[in-house]
């Protein structure tokens, strides 16, 4: 079983949130990055992966380091409450998090314009990309960081090139030097 949330306003962009995001049925939060670890929980059915397995790869792809449950931790709730490391943290899994919604939404949008289709299935369809790109990025004999914001990974991921690329692109650098 898993959690899943669908609609309403994005609180950390104020802005109307139509993607399904989703999570593993033990998660208190539901999210991008939960819903990475819900998607890379579904790849594997015959594993019978835990939600902490399946947390655990989504973080070494994503380069997330340190004890931090993704599961748990609402980030942008950290972030007004925390200080210091805590809040270097927050402020570090909500531009994660931002980078994965961008390519979910923008992505998607991108892709019913190009190919025509539902915004459905292309977040589906780039949710699948995505994850697909996590297990090869921990199967690799050195474990690999994806870089959400490097235009040949973007559009590889989404199969299209060009300005729709560069703008995904440029916000996704916007959230990554968010930290900078």
């Amino acid at each position: 079983t898993k959690l899943v949330a669908r609609g309403g306003t994005d609180v950390s962009t104020g802005l109307k949130f139509n993607v399904e995001l989703s999570a593993p049925a033990s998660a208190t939060v539901v999210n991008p990055l939960t819903t990475l670890i819900q998607s890379y929980i579904e790849k594997h059915p015959g594993l019978g992966l835990t939600a902490d397995q399946a947390m655990q790869a989504v973080k070494t792809a994503l380069g997330i380091t340190g004890s931090v449950n993704l599961l748990t931790v609402d980030p942008i709730a950290q972030a007004m409450t925390g200080s210091g490391a805590v809040l270097t943290e927050a402020i570090a899994l909500q531009a994660k998090a931002a980078q994965i919604a961008n390519l979910l939404v923008t992505g998607a949008a991108a892709l019913v314009v190009n190919n025509g289709g539902s915004r459905d299935s292309a977040v589906k369809d780039i949710l699948d990309n995505l994850t697909q790109q996590i297990i090869q990025a921990g199967s690799a004999s050195e474990p690999e960081v994806l870089d959400l914001a490097n235009t040949s990974f973007v559009s590889g991921l989404l199969g299209l090139s060009g300005s729709i690329v560069d703008l995904i692109v440029a916000g996704n650098k916007v959230s990554a030097n968010s930290l900078q």
